[in-house]
């Protein structure tokens, strides 16, 4: 089962963020999926909807309060985990209970098999984080 195919990226709309930001979606190339120039500043991004990007290295999405948050960023980082991915590179990513509960808000039936494989990895971490340091 696929969980998802892409990367949504939940920013801190302040302004010398959003500015980091699209310097970042420059260097990988990301342009919107419609072809229309994007826009990354503080009223933009938290008018329009999520805005839709591909990208040489694949999709992503910019979601500036994600479904079943309350404040977006701010929200989600207080759970939050710095990964390494690579080059020095260490994004913070959202905590696996956020991960259900945004998926949770949307409330399709057809994300119930995700939901429930969130829901595991969620008691997973309870059991085992003292043991992994988590």
């Amino acid at each position: 089962m696929l969980i998802t195919d892409g990367i949504d990226v939940v920013p801190s709309i302040r302004g010398e963020n959003l500015r980091r930001l699209g310097l970042a979606l420059d260097d990988l190339g990301a342009t919107r999926v419609d072809e229309v120039p994007a826009v990354l500043d503080e009223a933009t991004i938290r008018d329009e909807p999520p805005l839709e990007l591909r990208s040489p290295a694949g999709e992503l999405k910019v979601v500036p309060e994600p479904a079943g948050t309350r404040g977006g960023y701010d929200d989600l980082r207080r759970a939050a985990t710095r990964e390494p991915i690579g080059k020095g590179l260490r994004p913070s990513i959202a905590s696996t209970a956020d991960l259900a509960r945004m998926l949770a808000a949307f409330g399709r039936e057809d994300d119930m098999p995700k939901l429930l494989l969130l829901r595991r990895l969620q008691g997973l971490e309870r059991a085992l984080g003292p043991e992994l340091g988590l």
